[in-house]
């Protein structure tokens, strides 16, 4: 990982661990370099971010109580030869309860059995 990219993701990382539990962090709307973890119940309005890596988990969830919502998470390598974790988008520990608004995944989702599997929304797309 690039040494600009660590500091980004350190930077992100304390950003998220600075949240009061049951707080709300709003980003703005631009990319924030993962892996990241969320380790207590928060609310993350991503207002339009993209939180991402290359490979995953992108964003491991260890809490109860978290709302994700207006965000973006994605694996950004190469996903298509890969359906193990490498390819995980979003983690969310057994038992804990997320809830999601108006996110998009690229990669898979584990953890959350009514969304789990294979997210994937293609790279290019031929419009004519």
């Amino acid at each position: 990982m690039d040494t600009d990219f660590a500091a980004e993701r350190a930077a992100f990382q304390a950003r998220l661990d600075a949240v009061a539990g049951g707080g709300t962090l709003q980003l703005p709307p631009q990319e924030f370099p993962g892996p990241v973890t969320i380790r207590r119940p928060m609310t993350i309005d991503g207002q339009g971010a993209t939180i991402w890596s290359l490979e995953g988990p992108v964003l491991s969830v260890l809490a109860d109580g978290v709302v994700l919502k207006n965000l973006r998470i994605e694996v950004t390598g190469d996903t298509d030869v890969t359906e193990g974790p490498e390819d995980c988008a979003l983690h969310v520990k057994p038992g804990c309860k997320v809830r999601l608004e108006n996110v998009e995944v690229r990669g898979s989702i584990a953890g959350l059995p009514s969304e789990e599997g294979r997210w994937a929304y293609p790279k290019v797309l031929d419009v004519g």
